[in-house]
């Protein structure tokens, strides 16, 4: 059985910085936020953190993930409203990365 996640909050997602590994705040029901690591010019100044919301599934079998879209672009909100889409394509049988 699956663990359960504390469901994110806005301001968590707002304020979650990059370090020097990536990282992966769990929402629940396989929505996630992938915050990339850190990176840095030719000339050592930090470039902004890359945040993308992603959405982990089986679909027959196999491990499959979609990308939901970038933060701040998609919000906590939306990037839910998009993953049950998601679901209820799902619940079709449709591969939503084939969608």
């Amino acid at each position: 059985m699956a663990r359960k996640a504390l469901p994110l909050s806005a301001r968590r997602v707002e304020t979650v910085k990059a370090s020097d590994r990536a990282q992966f705040l769990f929402d629940g029901r396989g929505l996630f936020l992938f915050v990339a690591p850190k990176k840095y010019t030719k000339d050592g100044k930090a470039l902004p953190a890359s945040k993308w919301w992603r959405f982990k599934y089986r679909f027959n079998g196999k491990s499959c993930m979609i990308s939901l879209g970038v933060y701040p672009d998609v919000s906590l909100e939306e990037a839910r409203k998009r993953l049950q889409e998601a679901r209820t394509l799902l619940s079709q049988g449709i591969n939503p990365s084939e969608d």
